[in-house]
């Protein structure tokens, strides 16, 4: 006696994604003798149709491919309806009719580009503005450069221009691949300059911070069962560039400083010196400065291109004397630095200079112009500066500071209170003949 059929559920996107990939079919009766069944595999499934011969003998013949990852076409992506239907046309000897799905039939298709927006509003109302806005730039920037800001974040333009790889956003959420995704993430780098290891592991940090991102709207999508979306595995399963989330910070001492000024000159000695004496950012802080910028009166030098914000740079009185010699006789629009004969510095007009300054000063290989902000930070921590006025000066915040400069805060903290602390002057010669115990 035959077996009776053990029938799955298989007529709908979500009851599929539950069922364990396996070769063996999962079968459901169309009517006698007839049955639907559907093969798992781990990037989605096919249709299959068995028809019963009689004597113990039948046929199994593939139909097409499920619609487990996109929108059925009604020829090779089916419905759960359409293969039933295919299914009794082969099983009759006919050729399935060619339709497309109705209206009710069409899978969930929710894209991208929904899943960031929904996720920017989560975080302006659970996060708040900035969180908001820091991750919609990041994602018109590096996901989707046609995503629109929720109309309460109130941004009149992005801070960016979007990026060539910036093109997931009209993607659905079911058809992404791994290799798809990976393929976007290693887009994302493509603009570094390749022949600075520095600026290349910035935006490979950069690339990780966007992809934790993107990776939490798409899980917040999955979350909600009336999103459709069958399975995590293409996103889950991409790593994320490693060991890049801090550089080697290079801080010189001032003997290493003052060999680098030596093995400079003209244009760019006085841009690293500019970097030495500000902290700013040797990218479009310091080269977006004009003359204009800088106030002998208040003695300080304006920081108007900023990630953090404008701010203004408390100067020394060093610091006073080197900008009054470099904007003597300029008009107040002129770049306050400038490349030898003019002009402004582009973004890695500093990479070959700097390389070449580093090599005859003996300084470490690792070090780069961003190591003169560092330097900056670590002498300022180490004179005891105090660390709110330190992160006022170069655009970040107390907590960034202790969390890239600790072991100069420790330093610094115990010199000061060797020097400040009430000292007993205790030595053996002031022992008493015997000790107390």
């Amino acid at each position: 006696m035959a077996q009776p059929l053990k029938e799955s559920k298989i007529d709908t996107r979500a009851a599929r994604a539950r069922l364990e990939p396996r070769a063996k079919p999962y079968w459901k009766s169309i009517q006698p003798g007839l049955q639907l069944g559907y093969r798992r595999n781990a990037k989605g499934g096919v249709w299959v149709v068995r028809k019963d011969l009689g004597g113990g003998r039948s046929t199994v013949q593939r139909i097409a491919s499920a619609d487990d990852l996109g929108e059925a076409d009604g020829t090779t992506v089916l419905t759960f309806a359409q293969a039933i239907d295919a299914a009794r046309a082969v099983a009759e000897g006919r050729q399935p009719a060619r339709r497309a799905p109705r209206a009710e039939e069409k899978p969930a298709g929710m894209t991208v580009r929904e899943a960031c927006r929904r996720y920017v509003e989560h975080l302006l109302a659970e996060n708040g503005v900035d969180a908001a806005k820091d991750t919609y730039q990041r994602f018109r920037r590096h996901v989707d450069a046609e995503l629109v800001p929720p109309e309460r974040l109130k941004m009149a333009k992005a801070r960016k221009a979007p990026g060539a790889h910036a093109t997931l956003g009209p993607k659905v959420v079911n058809a992404l691949t791994h290799d798809e995704l990976k393929t976007w993430r290693n887009a994302t780098i493509a603009e570094a300059d390749q022949d600075d290891p520095e600026d290349v592991r910035r935006a490979k940090d950069t690339s990780n911070r966007v992809l934790s991102m993107l990776k939490a709207a798409l899980n917040l999508a999955i979350a909600d069962d009336a999103n459709g979306i069958l399975t995590d595995k293409a996103w889950r399963l991409l790593k994320a560039f490693p060991d890049v989330g801090l550089a080697r910070h290079v801080h010189l001492d001032r003997e290493q400083v003052k060999r680098l000024l030596n093995k400079t000159d003209g244009a760019f000695r006085r841009l690293i010196t500019g970097l030495l004496l500000t902290g700013a950012r040797p990218g479009n802080e310091i080269r977006f400065m004009r003359v204009r910028d800088f106030s002998a009166a208040t003695g300080t030098v304006h920081v108007a291109n900023s990630k953090t914000g404008p701010r203004d740079v408390v100067l020394t009185a060093e610091g006073i004397k080197f900008f009054q010699e470099i904007v003597a006789g300029r008009h107040p629009d002129e770049w306050l630095f400038t490349r030898e004969g003019g002009g402004q510095w582009g973004d890695k007009d500093h990479y070959r200079p700097m390389c070449d300054a580093v090599a005859a000063a003996e300084l470490p290989d690792e070090t780069v112009a961003y190591s003169l902000r560092h330097t900056y930070a670590s002498q300022s921590i180490m004179a005891g500066m105090q660390a709110q006025l330190l992160a006022e000066n170069m655009g970040t915040s107390v907590r960034m500071l202790e969390l890239n400069y600790a072991k100069f805060f420790a330093t610094a903290r115990r010199q000061m209170i060797e020097a400040a602390a009430p000292k007993l002057d205790l030595d053996d010669s002031s022992r008493a003949g015997t000790d107390i115990l």
